[in-house]
């Protein structure tokens, strides 16, 4: 998907959270699999996730949830 269609997803987001107020987006992953260490280290996953929801972000309905063991589709491929 490229930004545009980011910027929709991040615009509906936005839109279900100001009604929902226990509206929540989570992402829950283990994000020291990433082969770049800029994704590889919490913070930097999250910059990086932001930066394609900012209005989701600035909104505070943005979690994150480190599961070590979480599945890695491209790991069982044995892409990484």
């Amino acid at each position: 998907m490229d930004r545009d269609g980011w910027a929709a997803v991040d615009t509906l987001l936005k839109s279900i959270a100001e009604r929902n107020p226990n509206f929540r987006v989570v992402f829950k992953g283990d994000f020291h699999s990433f082969r770049d260490s800029t994704l590889g280290d919490p913070d930097g996953a999250r910059s990086f996730i932001a930066s394609y929801l900012p209005l989701v972000s600035s909104s505070r309905c943005m979690k994150f949830e480190c599961a070590p063991r979480a599945e890695n589709r491209y790991g069982k491929l044995g892409i990484l």
